[in-house]
């Protein structure tokens, strides 16, 4: 039986020879058969390939065959305002690093400038104001996770909001967000799969309210009882940072002599320093499995990496792009409708699993 490349290596391939096409002047692309022939993949496959670039104004198929559109300049200005350290140039939130480095690239290659902006609310030489004044004449903007006084003021400010991230979201913009349900059903099936039957979900700086920790400990609770099993969900919200950390450290420790056999980390910072004591006894992944979700990074740089949860960057860059050729192509009225549109989280194998998935 043939073997045909996967979706996305097809859709990338695809997309290039459609450029490349576009700058050497050719107004025609070669039908369904050929292309599945060229790029080695089934017709159903090109055939989703082609609806994908046609929504991304790439293409437009017809009667007579499939139209390679001319590059068309952009009419509005987007902005990706990402929450960093202005001093050391790192994003607070890796995660968000990594969206826009896929996006930076995507944006390129579709023929459209989405510019950024980072926003340090520590930096006292750009308060506020200061930074507003950067995004006058944006048309629209995507926030990562910020602090309430920037959504605050996005929401006061001419010009539209998507919003990346559902803890300040309001019901009448876009959304595009991890599936935090998800995340929370995903960490009950890998511990349960690992055997664990009791089992806590932990996280620092998870004040009350948060409704993606909330999610990720509801579903992550009710996925743990549905299949008989206990959990039991803390978070430390109180004091400084390095008080929260030294407190979840105190009570992570203290799990195995409570019969606890399975750790959720709803986020990874820190999670090195936290489950410390249990690495260094030797402990993982033997008598207590981890699994964490992967926000900074800081699980799956670890040694031995921890099994992480993440939501695609790739699948959160091509949503952000097609916002931004709605934004482009659609009416006025139409622009901006309060869609969702959720990130399906995926498995990042590590060693913190008494079964690896």
């Amino acid at each position: 039986m043939k073997e045909y490349i996967k979706y996305e290596d097809v859709l990338e391939k695809v997309g290039r020879h459609v450029r490349r096409c576009r700058k050497q002047g050719e107004a025609l692309l070669g039908g369904e058969r050929q292309l599945a022939q060229d790029f080695n993949a089934s017709r159903v496959t090109i055939r989703k390939v082609l609806t994908e670039l046609e929504n991304s104004g790439l293409i437009a198929r017809e009667k007579i065959g499939t139209r390679i559109l001319p590059e068309q300049r952009q009419k509005f200005r987007y902005g990706y305002v990402a929450t960093m350290h202005h001093d050391s140039g790192s994003f607070w939130y890796d995660f968000y690093f990594r969206v826009w480095q896929k996006l930076s690239h995507l944006a390129v290659e579709a023929g459209f400038e989405i510019e950024f902006f980072g926003y340090d609310p520590e930096d006292p030489e750009e308060p506020l104001e200061k930074f507003l004044a950067r995004l006058d004449g944006v048309d629209v903007v995507f926030p990562d996770i910020a602090r309430k006084e920037l959504y605050d003021a996005l929401r006061k400010r001419k010009g539209g909001v998507v919003y990346l991230n559902a803890a300040m979201w309001e019901d009448n913009a876009p959304l595009i967000s991890l599936d935090d349900a998800a995340v929370g059903r995903l960490a009950a099936r890998l511990l349960l799969d690992a055997e664990c039957r009791r089992a806590a979900a932990v996280s620092v700086f998870c004040y009350p309210g948060n409704i993606p920790f909330k999610r990720r400990a509801e579903y992550f609770r009710a996925a743990m009882a549905a299949a008989g099993a206990e959990a039991e969900v803390h978070a430390e919200y109180e004091g400084s940072r390095m008080a929260q950390v030294d407190a979840l450290h105190r009570y992570v420790n203290g799990l195995p002599e409570r019969g606890f056999d399975g750790i959720f980390f709803m986020s990874d910072e820190y999670c090195d320093l936290i489950a410390s004591g249990l690495f260094q006894a030797g402990m993982v992944p033997g008598k207590v499995s981890l699994v964490a979700f992967d926000g900074s990074s800081t699980a799956r740089a670890h040694h031995p990496p921890f099994t992480t949860i993440g939501h695609g960057s790739r699948q959160m860059a091509e949503e952000i792009l097609r916002m931004v050729n709605r934004y482009e192509t659609l009416p006025a009225k139409d622009r901006l409708q309060p869609e969702i549109r959720m990130i399906t989280p995926d498995v990042y194998p590590g060693r913190t699993l008494r079964k690896q998935p």
